[in-house]
C-alpha cells in the first residue's frame, strides 16, 4: 500500500515536471507577476509587519469584486496562450531567415578544412617532387663535374704535346705527323665532349619544362572528362558577388579553351604560395594560355627566357585561389 502510494507521488511529481516545461507555464507565470507586481513587491521587500502588508495590499484592491480576479486572471492565461503561439511561429520564422547563411558558413566552413587539407597533401607532394628535382641536379652536377674535369686533362694534354712539338723541331716528320694525328683525335673528342654536354643541357631544360607543364597532371581530368557536369557545376554557383561571377566566366573559358595544363600550374602556384607564373613558349597552347592571362587582368609579364615566359599575378591570387578551389570541390565530389 506505502509503495502504490509513494509510486502515484512519484508519478505525480514526474508530471507536474512535464507540465512546467511547457512554454505556455513560465510565460504564464511571467504576465501573472507583471500584473500583480506591487502586490507581490509588497509583500517580499516590505519591512513592516505581515498585518500591514496585508492591509496594504487590500487599500490596493480594496474595489475589486471576486469576479475581477477571476476575469484578471483570465485575462493573464489568455495572454499566455496568444504567447506560446505566436513565440513558435516567429522563432520558426528566424530559424528559416538564418537557414541559408548558416549554410553559407557551414560550406565555407567545411571548404576552409578541405583547402587546408589539400594543402598539406600538396606540400607534402611538393616536398617529395622537390627532393627528386635536388637529387637529379645532384647527379647532373656530378656529371658536369666529371665532364669538366676529363675536358681539362685532354686541353693540359693537348697544351704538352703542342709544347713537345715546339720543343722537338728537329724530329722527324714522322713524329711531327704522329702528333698532329693525336692532336686531332684529342680534338675530335673535346668535340664528342661539347655536343654530350649541350644535349645534357637540353634534356635539363625539357625535364624542367615537362615538371611545369605536367606536374599534378591528373588533379583535376574529372572536369574535362566530365564536361557537361562541370558547367551545371558553374551554373549552379550562387553569383552573390561580382568577383563571383567574374570566376564563373573564368572557369567556363577555361572549360571551353580546354586549359588543362593552365589550370593545373594555377593550383601548383595557390599550394605554393608562388605570386608568379610561367608559361612554357614550346607549348602548343601558349598563344591560348597567355590571351587568357592577359585579356582577363590576370597577370603582367615581368621577363622571358629561350624557354620561360613570367608573369606576376599576385594582384589577382585571390580571384585565382576562389577559382582553384571551385574547380577543387567538383573534382573531389
Amino acid at each position: 500500500m506505502i509503495k502504490t502510494l509513494i509510486d502515484i507521488l512519484r508519478e505525480s511529481r514526474d508530471a507536474s515536471k512535464e507540465r512546467l516545461k511547457l512554454s505556455i507555464v513560465p510565460i504564464y507565470l511571467t504576465i501573472l507577476a507583471f500584473f500583480y507586481w506591487k502586490p507581490i513587491s509588497i509583500y517580499l521587500f516590505s519591512n513592516q509587519s505581515i498585518e500591514l502588508r496585508i492591509k496594504e495590499i487590500e487599500k490596493i484592491y480594496f474595489k475589486y469584486e471576486n469576479i475581477d480576479f477571476i476575469w484578471n486572471l483570465l485575462y493573464v492565461l489568455l495572454i499566455s496562450l496568444i504567447s506560446s503561439i505566436i513565440f513558435p511561429i516567429v522563432m520558426l520564422i528566424i530559424d528559416y531567415l538564418l537557414k541559408t547563411p548558416n549554410n553559407q558558413r557551414k560550406i565555407i566552413k567545411n571548404n576552409s578544412k578541405d583547402i587546408d587539407r589539400e594543402e598539406e597533401l600538396k606540400i607534402t607532394s611538393h616536398k617529395y617532387e622537390l627532393n627528386k628535382i635536388l637529387s637529379g641536379n645532384k647527379e647532373v652536377e656530378d656529371y658536369n663535374k666529371s665532364i669538366e674535369d676529363l675536358k681539362k686533362s685532354y686541353e693540359d694534354r693537348i697544351q704538352n704535346i703542342e709544347s713537345i712539338s715546339n720543343q722537338k723541331e728537329s724530329n722527324s716528320a714522322k713524329q711531327i705527323d704522329n702528333v698532329t694525328k693525336e692532336n686531332y683525335l684529342l680534338q675530335a673528342k673535346l668535340n664528342e665532349i661539347n655536343t654530350l654536354n649541350h644535349q645534357l643541357r637540353e634534356q635539363i631544360n625539357m625535364f624542367r619544362m615537362n615538371e611545369l607543364e605536367y606536374s599534378n597532371f591528373s588533379k583535376f581530368n574529372k572536369i574535362f572528362e566530365n564536361k557537361e557536369k562541370f558547367n551545371n557545376y558553374i551554373n549552379e554557383i550562387e553569383p552573390y558577388t561580382d568577383d563571383i561571377i567574374f570566376v564563373k566566366q573564368l572557369l567556363k573559358q577555361i572549360l571551353d579553351l580546354n586549359l588543362h595544363s593552365l589550370l593545373n600550374r594555377l593550383a601548383i602556384a595557390v599550394y605554393n604560395g608562388d605570386e608568379y607564373l610561367n608559361l612554357n613558349v614550346k607549348t602548343a597552347k601558349y598563344n591560348i594560355e597567355k590571351g587568357f592571362i592577359e585579356n582577363n587582368n590576370l597577370g603582367v609579364k615581368e621577363g622571358r627566357n629561350e624557354l620561360i615566359e613570367k608573369y606576376f599575378v599576385g594582384k589577382s591570387m585571390y580571384l585565382i585561389e576562389h577559382l582553384v578551389s571551385l574547380a577543387e570541390n567538383f573534382s573531389n565530389n
